[in-house]
């Protein structure tokens, strides 16, 4: 820590001592990252200030005559009463503009990759302030329909530049709350994001416009007009997009216990979903253990004082498909739990995602490697003072190590969940125009993990919003996601306290679902301010990580309250392996009114399809408790076909492969076209039954077509990259060799 403090003592912005002394402030006394400062007059609510001699950054969230009240977000130790305080007179604001894409920035939009160059060190210096966007970067302009001489006004689009493959047209936009008519515009050319582009004049004032925007966090951007959403949401995963769409500017929850796989259905979205532009906030745990792998037997040991930690880590690597084994140490006294994972594909594939130094050496910087790696060395934990900020307790989320396949290289080191993308998402690629493109290309991380300060993870999910409207003022479809809007919950509960408020629910704020209805409100699809005419959205999807899956937490209630589409995951699914492990009986979806036209327009069939389903699986469900009572061979013969149809539905319809290629992504004609043959076979079964009087049993059906219940069930083999023609002809196929099958028995 002092050696990035050292290296980054020249970029740290210090307190100007000639400022004008009525700009200062002094701190008055301070408790973790709320801090009261005397002599504020003239503040403003949420003015960004700079708190002691090392410029730390804060806001004002509460003004009691001359005293304010700040949330620093950054460490305050060694602050003491009677350190300046400078006022900046302008509230926490972004920086929106070209070079964001690609980027990594913390919740105050400080870009990590600077940081770490300028600190050389892993940790992030206090006062370190490094701008948001390059401004020594050059990038081409190019003027789009505007001349000196015409009247433009907020939100016009007067150029573009060309970001990289995937976003080859940012628009550079007039900021919303400027106008006037052009006197200069930039020829075409290179310039940097502080370069002035466009001058305009309104009422004898003159203006200078450069291609970056500066927002405040809290503000929604302004639009024309904000529309009701009539395009789905399509994620990949069949359980999602045939039985609970959202649409593009939909709200969704993703509420699950510990292990549910909250995190690969958010990251899915994030590489799969049908949008133009992704924004990850992460707000995210640790995980307090010691271990070893041997190479030899390929065997984990992890060692850890918390039963939490035991039970999560056990939880999510048999949820993995590893192996695991887990007792206690034998004495009650040190209440040591020991895990063993054994040599399985599902360990070997996690470590070979691993980087995995040995002992003693350091990670390298280059990139992971994909190939399967020899290694051998020990897992050390570190002494609590080491935690850069905090030390999580026993009842924290520690699910993240195992979650995003880092298991080895972070295990008793400060890790998150950042872990698997910043290794697979360099590593994964899309294609365009018969090219492979990396899709980091077209995505923006804030990353905020639980031992960073907390106020900065209260401050994070707004500056997710802010980047994902100014994306969408572009006309893209963007997707936010905010894994997870609990560590934000507990972020408003620790500061909350700190002021003395008076708690509610659980000690979270009286505010709690206030402030999260106006989070989730600032999704939707807009027509765009500005020409020329465009449409955009934000679509916000937010995992909730309720303690021990109980959904009556105070922050599930609140969401479910406010979204529009509830994602639940269910426990004894994920530790069934059955994954997306989204309960199909408590999910439910609201917007499948408003994408009945879509669904018409793209198979009339499809709605009476996903409603038969349903029945399906709702029958089963009722059916299963008659069949424990007197069994199954007391049920008639049609509801036998309908338990049996529900079992293909949910083995080979709602659960998919992450680790394959044919299975991990599923189009939507797949997805129709499966369903249409499961729910076909259902009716053929049952016609066959009811029209021969029960001369045709379920028991004839099943010997006499056990090849095409097979075929049924090797659907979801066919693999995407042969093409929609390919699929859509042996799909046909099958159908048509069913319907003579079935003529064949009957006859």
């Amino acid at each position: 820590m002092a050696g990035a403090l050292e290296n980054a003592a020249r970029d740290i912005r210090y307190l100007e001592e000639d400022a004008d002394e009525s700009e200062f402030g002094y701190v008055y006394s301070v408790s973790g990252p709320v801090v009261i400062a005397e002599k504020m007059t003239g503040s403003a609510m949420h003015e960004l200030v700079r708190v002691g001699h090392e410029a730390l950054v804060g806001e004002v969230i509460r003004i009691e005559g001359d005293k304010a009240t700040l949330q620093v977000y950054e460490e305050t130790a060694g602050l003491t009463v009677g350190d300046p305080v400078l006022k900046s007179g302008k509230p926490l604001s972004v920086e929106l503009g070209p070079g964001l894409s690609s980027n990594i920035f913390d919740g105050i939009q400080r870009p990590l990759k600077a940081i770490q160059e300028v600190s050389q060190s892993i940790y992030i210096p206090r006062g370190i302030d490094t701008p948001a966007l390059d401004k020594k970067l050059e990038w081409q302009f190019e003027p789009v329909g505007v001349r000196v001489g015409d009247h433009i006004a907020g939100g016009d689009v007067f150029g573009t530049v060309y970001e990289n493959s995937l976003l080859r047209n940012h628009s550079i936009m007039v900021p919303p709350n400027a106008r006037g008519t052009v006197t200069f515009i930039a020829p075409s050319g290179k310039y940097t994001v502080a370069d002035v582009v466009l001058e305009t004049e309104f009422e004898g004032v003159k203006a200078k416009h450069t291609m970056m925007q500066v927002w405040p966090v809290r503000l929604p951007r302004p639009v024309t007009e904000k529309l009701a959403a009539d395009h789905p949401l399509l994620t990949g995963q069949r359980v999602l997009d045939a039985l609970f769409p959202c649409v593009q500017g939909g709200t969704t929850a993703i509420p699950g216990a510990f292990g549910c796989g909250k995190t690969v259905i958010s990251q899915s979205l994030s590489k799969y979903s049908n949008s133009d532009f992704i924004v990850y906030n992460f707000l995210a745990g640790l995980i307090d253990a010691t271990g070893r792998v041997d190479e030899c037997s390929m065997t984990i040991m992890l060692s850890t004082k918390h039963a939490a930690v035991r039970d999560c880590v056990v939880s999510l690597a048999r949820s993995l498909g590893i192996c695991t084994t887990a007792f206690d140490d034998g004495d009650s006294s040190l209440d040591n739990y020991t895990v063993y994972m054994t040599g399985s594909a599902a360990l070997n594939a996690v470590i070979a995602r691993s980087s995995l130094p040995r002992e003693g050496a350091s990670a390298s910087d280059s990139s992971i490697p994909r190939a399967s790696q020899k290694f051998g060395f020990n897992i050390r934990e570190l002494p609590a003072d080491e935690y850069f900020g905090l030390t999580l307790s026993d009842s924290s989320d520690h699910q993240f190590m195992l979650a995003n396949l880092a298991l080895v290289h972070n295990c008793g080191e400060r890790g998150n969940e950042m872990s698997e993308v910043l290794m697979d998402f360099p590593q994964l690629t899309t294609e365009v125009d018969g090219r492979q493109e990396p899709i980091m290309q077209r995505t923006t991380l804030v990353a905020n993990t639980s031992n960073m300060p907390v106020a900065a993870r209260e401050a994070s999910i707004y500056t997710g919003i802010t980047v994902s409207e100014y994306f969408r003022d572009q006309g893209k479809h963007v997707a936010m996601i905010a894994d997870s809007t609990s560590r934000w919950a507990e972020a408003l509960r620790e500061i909350s306290g700190r002021l003395a408020e008076m708690p509610a629910d659980s000690g979270y704020p009286a505010y709690l679902g206030a402030r999260l209805a106006s989070f989730y409100e600032r999704a939707g699809k807009v027509r765009c301010l500005g020409g020329p005419e465009r449409y955009g959205s934000v679509s916000v999807v937010g995992a909730v990580s309720p303690p021990g899956g109980d959904f009556s937490d105070p922050v599930t209630s609140a969401t479910l309250g406010i979204v529009q589409v509830f994602w639940g995951l269910d426990k004894k699914l994920a530790q069934r392996k059955h994954f997306p492990s989204v309960n199909w009986s408590l999910s439910y979806s609201k917007y499948m009114n408003a994408l009945e036209p879509y669904y018409e327009r793209s198979d009339p069939e499809f709605v009476s399809l996903r409603t038969t389903c349903k029945q399906i699986l709702q029958t089963e469900e009722d059916l299963s408790e008659i069949v424990q009572l007197v069994g199954k061979s007391a049920l008639a013969e049609s509801d036998k076909i309908t338990l049996e149809i529900a079992r293909i539905i949910k083995d080979d319809f709602l659960q998919q492969n992450g680790y394959s290629n044919y299975d991990r992504y599923c189009p939507f004609y797949k997805t129709t076209w499966m369903l249409r043959n499961m729910v076909g076979f259902y009716k053929l079964s049952r016609h066959a039954v009811e029209s021969t009087s029960g001369q045709i049993t379920w028991a004839k059906i099943r010997d006499t077509m056990g090849d095409m219940i097979y075929r049924l069930s090797s659907m979801k083999f066919e693999d995407p990259a042969d093409g929609e023609q390919v699929l859509v002809e042996r799909y046909t196929q099958l159908q048509r060799d069913m319907e003579e099958q079935f003529r064949s028995l009957s006859d």
